[in-house]
């Protein structure tokens, strides 16, 4: 995958240490650390920098486990024009990457594997023989990003990166991307449509209640799917 993709008000940048005084480790800490941010994430907030190390750490690509070495975590900044350089306004991608500054504001990331049960009917399944990997897109933005199209924006530019970034994937010949949406999460639902995802289907399954997004939220979530390749 590329390590820096760039949309008209974003830069997404690939997180590639999980070491003690990264960059990358705090551009984490940055976001996970925020109770509002990850209010949907069965994680929740991290208490410590140590806390967001470790999760970096399960989020970087690996050889242990199958299919590991696909995931893909993105730091995500908005990009301005550096104070005191001249030029008019216009669109980020119109400034130069030595006349532009960032700031974080959100993560966004694939990987393999699931994070609740789905029934078959309602996702696809990594099958090497026939050349299909399935991955999870999920993301998380500080609210201060929220309500402008930012996380929209990002997800579309990651779709859009896997489906030029065929040979990152080889030998598999068909990407499947999908999000896991809870059904109460309105506005992830929107973004992630919004992004070219189509909807699949509502899954649900026996369990208890998890409490997210500030209530009690049923075993119940929404799928949306994106082929890369097609």
């Amino acid at each position: 995958m590329e390590k820096v993709i760039l949309t008209p008000r974003l830069k997404l940048t690939l997180l590639e240490s999980h070491e003690d005084g990264s960059d990358d480790v705090r551009l984490v800490h940055a976001v996970r650390s925020n109770e509002l941010a990850t209010q949907w994430s069965v994680l929740g907030a991290s208490k410590t920098v140590e806390d967001s190390a470790k999760i970096l750490k399960d989020m970087l690509p690996s050889d242990a486990g199958e299919w590991n070495r696909y995931k893909a975590p993105y730091a995500v900044h908005l990009r301005r024009r550096k104070e005191g350089v001249d030029g008019a306004e216009g669109t980020a991608a119109e400034i130069r990457t030595d006349e532009e500054e960032t700031e974080v504001i959100g993560l966004i990331s694939l990987k393999p594997g699931q994070t609740v049960p789905l029934r078959d009917e309602f996702t696809t399944r990594t099958d090497p023989a026939s050349g299909v990997l399935r991955l999870e897109i999920g993301y998380l933005f500080l609210p201060t990003a929220w309500g402008h199209g930012y996380a929209t924006e990002a997800c579309a530019a990651l779709l859009r990166a896997c489906t030029t970034s065929r040979l990152a994937f080889a030998p598999f010949t068909r990407l499947v991307i999908e999000a896991v949406v809870g059904d109460a999460n309105a506005a992830s639902r929107k973004v992630v449509q919004k992004a070219g995802m189509k909807q699949v289907g509502l899954n649900e399954w026996d369990g208890e209640p998890v409490f997210l997004g500030g209530a009690w939220q049923e075993p119940r979530v929404w799928v949306y799917r994106y082929d890369a390749f097609e």
